[in-house]
């Protein structure tokens, strides 16, 4: 009866000592996929007629994959950004002269490759370059939070700062996310703001200092006050 007993009692042991350590390996694995780790950070200071903005790129690495979050700021006068939503795009070229039209020189979309096809219209909304709408109040101001898997700002095919770099763009009308024929403005109509996309200072050697910790994780909120002051200065570049 006691052998019994003790039997029950090792298996029921044993059975909630697996349930726990398979919980807790299944814990790490979820804390393994969620971790990320911040690779490098781009701006782009935007202007225009009565309109300005900025926006922040951030690249993370998050297990296998990399991803970069866009945030989009923007303030003008609600004659000109009227309320409603805009279309906002990732031009192939970092020029952003004010000509007549302005920001005509950030040529078409961004998207590169042996298939590439940048006309804003025709190849609409396939480039690598297309985000989702922003949306303006009436007061004229608006925030786009976006997560797009189409770019890097580290080295590759899809970086939008190597070569001539790229330009960011917020058009006059909404992205209905469809094609039309050259010169159509389907995509968004003329251009109101833009700004250049530039690596932000001290982003890579965050970088830099995200590769050398043991947990792989380097957000600034982690870092100490040494670390930031070490890297936050500006680029040489």
């Amino acid at each position: 009866m006691w052998q019994e007993v003790m039997n029950e009692q090792v298996c029921t042991d044993f059975s909630v000592s697996t349930r726990w350590r398979v919980r807790r390996e299944e814990r790490a694995m979820t804390m393994a996929t969620n971790t990320e780790r911040e690779v490098m950070r781009a701006r782009a200071d935007m202007g225009g007629d009565t309109v300005a903005g900025t926006a922040e790129f951030v690249e993370v690495e998050r297990d296998t994959q990399r991803l970069v979050r866009i945030t989009v700021r923007v303030q003008g006068d609600p004659a000109v950004l009227t309320p409603g939503l805009h279309a906002v795009h990732i031009h192939e070229r970092g020029s952003c002269e004010h000509g007549n039209p302005p920001f005509m020189s950030a040529m078409g979309h961004f998207d590169p490759g042996p298939a590439g096809n940048t006309d804003p219209d025709v190849n609409h909304p396939f480039h690598m370059g297309d985000l989702p709408n922003i949306r303006i109040g009436p007061d004229g101001s608006g925030m786009l939070e976006a997560l797009s898997t189409r770019i890097t700002l580290s080295e590759g095919p899809l970086c939008i700062l190597s070569g001539e770099g790229t330009a960011l763009m917020i058009h006059g009308k909404e992205d209905p996310y469809r094609g039309g024929p050259p010169k159509s403005g389907v995509s968004g109509g003329p251009r109101l703001a833009g700004g250049v996309i530039r690596r932000a200072a001290g982003s890579a050697l965050l970088g830099q200092y995200a590769a050398s910790q043991p947990d792989g994780l380097a957000h600034p909120s982690l870092l100490t006050q040494t670390d930031l002051t070490d890297a936050f200065v500006p680029d040489a570049t």
